[in-house]
C-alpha cells in the first residue's frame, strides 16, 4: 500500500506542476520579429554577361552570366555569383541528342590592377559551386563545378563596359579542367548615379 501511495504523490506532483506550466505559458508573448528591410538589399557592383569559348565542348559557343559585390574597399576585394550553360553531346540509346549543363558558382575575386584613371581593371579569382545537367535516362546528375579566373574589365563610361574573363573552369562533366575565354558586356549599377 505504501508504493501505491508514493507513486499517486509523485503522479500528484508531477500534474501539479504541468498545470502550473500549462497556466503560465499563455502569460508568456513572443518577441515580434521584424519584417527585413528590402530597401538595404544590396545590388551588385557589376552585372556581366556573354558568350564562351569552350573548344572541349560539342557546341563550342556556350553562355555565362555573372554579378559582383564589392565586400572590402581597402583590399578590392569582391564576391562573385557566375553561372556557365554548357550544351553537352551525349548518347542515348543509340543516339547522339545535345543535353544542357548549368554551373552556379560562389566566389571570391581582387582587383589586382587598376588604370590610373580608373577604367581598366584586372580581377584574380576564384569560385566553387555545382554543376547540374540530365541524367540518363531521366533525373539529373550534380557534380561539382570550380574555376580559377583572371578576368580584364574596361569602363567605356560609369555604366557600361566590356569583360574578358579568362577561366580554367573544373567539372567531372566536362572532363577535368578546361580553360574558358568569355567575353561580354558588364554594367555598372553602383557608379555615375
Amino acid at each position: 500500500m505504501a508504493d501505491f501511495r508514493k507513486w499517486f504523490m509523485l503522479i500528484a506532483i508531477f500534474a501539479l506542476l504541468f498545470a502550473c506550466l500549462a497556466s503560465a505559458a499563455p502569460a508568456q508573448t513572443p518577441t515580434p520579429t521584424p519584417a527585413p528591410d528590402v530597401s538595404t538589399l544590396a545590388l551588385p557592383d557589376y552585372v556581366a554577361a556573354g558568350l564562351a569559348w569552350n573548344q572541349t565542348a560539342s557546341t563550342r559557343i556556350n553562355a555565362w552570366a555573372s554579378g559582383l559585390w564589392l565586400v572590402s574597399t581597402p583590399v578590392r576585394g569582391y564576391t562573385s555569383t557566375t553561372s556557365d550553360i554548357f550544351p553537352v553531346k551525349k548518347v542515348v540509346d543509340g543516339k547522339t541528342v545535345y543535353v544542357v549543363q548549368f554551373q552556379v558558382r560562389q566566389g571570391f575575386h581582387r582587383d589586382m590592377w587598376q588604370s590610373p584613371n580608373g577604367k581598366a581593371h584586372v580581377l584574380l579569382g576564384g569560385d566553387i559551386g555545382g554543376a547540374f545537367s540530365q541524367a540518363q535516362p531521366s533525373g539529373v546528375n550534380v557534380n561539382l563545378a570550380a574555376a580559377v579566373t583572371i578576368t580584364g574589365v574596361y569602363q567605356f563610361n560609369p555604366h557600361w563596359g566590356v569583360i574578358v574573363p579568362v577561366r580554367g573552369i573544373y567539372t567531372a562533366s566536362l572532363g577535368g579542367w578546361v580553360p574558358i575565354v568569355q567575353a561580354g558586356v558588364v554594367y555598372t549599377i553602383n557608379r555615375g548615379k
